[in-house]
This record gives structure tokens, sequence and C-alpha cells, in this order.
């Protein structure tokens, strides 16, 4: 399995810390669960994150992309 890894685009993203994003999930998440997708990923996608002055940041639009490639992923898994 390929592992999809790319980066948060600071001119156009809104940044949330990473542990305030399981707030923006669909369901909400626990931080260890968001570290954990950021860290190890999910169906070989990883969570994109940004490390500013000691904090990790993702941002809305992140997040959005990083469930849509893991539906995507097992989508093409299930053919």
């Amino acid at each position: 399995m390929r592992t999809i890894k790319e980066y948060v685009n600071l001119a156009s993203e809104e940044l949330i810390p990473l542990s305030k994003a399981g707030d923006y999930f669909p369901v909400k998440l626990s931080r260890p669960s968001v570290e954990r997708l950021w860290r190890r990923g999910c169906r070989g996608v990883l969570l994109e994150t940004i490390f500013i002055c000691n904090r990790r940041y993702t941002s809305r639009q992140v997040i959005a992309r990083h469930i849509e490639r893991t539906q995507r992923t097992d989508s093409a898994n299930r053919r």
C-alpha cells in the first residue's frame, strides 16, 4: 500500500491545532485517534500536518481531503 503525504498550504488554509482537529471530523475523534491518523494513517493515507513553534497544526481543508482520499482508497480496494 502506498502512503500519500502532502502538506498544509499556509497561504490558503485556516490552521487548527491538532489537539482540536477531532472536532472537525464527521464523527468526533479523540486526540489519540487524530494523532494516529497523522503518524500511521488510515488505508495508506496520512493526515497532513505542519509543525510551527512547537505545535502541530492541520486545517479543515486537509481533513476534507483526508476523508475523500480514504473513501476513494476504500472503494478502489472493493473492486
